[in-house]
């Protein structure tokens, strides 16, 4: 117990944490004192999950398994990673990120216009 306590979370371990803030896009647990990871909901169930607060409450207690350590100690979370994928499941790729908050990467031409 002291073990996970002070162990610093990577990628693939479990931990049992305690949920601490929820939003409209996941919840905040608590891995260990001071260490916070970020549970999206798409990482809750493999079903489609309509509202964090239908499966989470604050202080609940569960299991996470780490899967991205992210910039500034932050950790990406999962509960579904824990569980077999329920049979005829495939996993949709994801989308993926770019430096401008979400909008598309939009090319300039040579008059800075795009």
């Amino acid at each position: 117990m002291v073990e996970m306590t002070v162990k610093e979370p990577e990628v693939g371990l479990i931990f049992e944490g305690k949920v601490r803030r929820i939003t409209n896009f996941g919840a905040f647990v608590e891995l260990v004192p001071g260490k916070e990871g970020l549970l999206h909901i798409s990482e809750i169930a493999y079903e489609r999950t309509n509202s964090v607060e239908d499966v989470l409450k604050i202080d609940q207690t569960i299991e996470v398994k780490v899967i991205e350590l992210g910039e500034f100690g932050k950790f990406g979370l999962s509960m579904k990673a824990l569980k077999e994928p329920p049979e005829g499941y495939v996993e949709r790729p994801r989308k993926p990120r770019n430096d401008r908050g979400g909008r598309p990467n939009y090319k300039r031409n040579d008059r800075g216009r795009r």
